[in-house]
């Protein structure tokens, strides 16, 4: 136990070290009913440049997947009830694929998005100016490859004619190579939220507000404000290395 926690430290920094082991050991000792779910929020500029220069990732196409294209669905890496209510929510799938293959998809919401994996509405603001991104896959097979940097340029370029400047996401603490893929596409971290889930219950612990707020049942879902623009008026958008 001390050798893995040091590890996890390691990795992922003390606290989140120990919030990680606490989670993976009381979720399979209590059979799934407890969680502890660390998300850090960020935030990513619009780029006015490609991301690729014109020959690169020429084969790969994106196409924008709809309710009605349920033969995509059983590519994609969730249940089809996730993937239905993401849909319900007026959530936008751009999907990637390499010789008619499944490679990797990127969800969007122009709208609030209810987070389907712990109890929050995340609610990005100006909202004529920001968007969400989520659940962002690449199969891994594809992931040494442009699926991942051309699946963003089709969608920043879809963003930037709908007016949208700023894109704001929620990833895992615990996910490094997650964390370092959107830094890489200058993403720039604006806080941090804690869940611990008990059950039907639910702690939240955020940066922004509510700040706090206890769930008993699912109607008791907080709402994350998220306003970009006092954080990113005086940052200049930087271009992805």
């Amino acid at each position: 136990m001390l050798t893995k926690l040091r590890k996890l430290t390691q990795e992922l920094g003390w606290l989140n070290g120990l919030l990680y082991l606490l989670h993976t050991s009381l979720n399979k000792l209590t059979r799934g009913h407890f969680r502890i779910i660390k998300y850090y929020l960020y935030y990513q500029p619009i780029p006015e440049t490609p991301l690729l220069p014109p020959n690169r990732g020429k084969q790969i196409e994106i196409k924008t997947i709809t309710a009605n294209d349920t033969t995509c669905f059983a590519d994609f890496p969730r249940p089809l009830t996730v993937i239905k209510r993401r849909f319900d929510q007026q959530g936008q799938c751009f999907a990637a694929y390499l010789k008619d293959n499944f490679v990797g998809y990127i969800w969007i919401s122009q709208v609030d998005y209810q987070e389907d994996e712990v109890k929050c509405l995340f609610s990005p603001r100006p909202a004529e100016q920001t968007a969400w991104d989520y659940d962002v896959y690449i199969t891994p097979a594809a992931r040494l490859g442009f699926t991942f940097p051309k699946l963003w340029q089709t969608v920043n370029e879809y963003l930037a004619l709908q007016g949208v400047k700023w894109t704001l996401c929620r990833i895992s603490a615990f996910n490094i190579g997650s964390l370092a893929s959107h830094q890489r596409l200058g993403a720039t971290r604006m806080g941090a939220a804690t869940f611990i889930c008990v059950g039907s219950w639910q702690l939240m612990l955020a940066s922004h507000a509510p700040y706090i707020h206890l769930s008993i049942t699912q109607k008791h879902t907080p709402q994350l404000l998220l306003p970009i623009k006092s954080i990113a008026s005086s940052v200049e958008p930087v271009q992805p290395s």
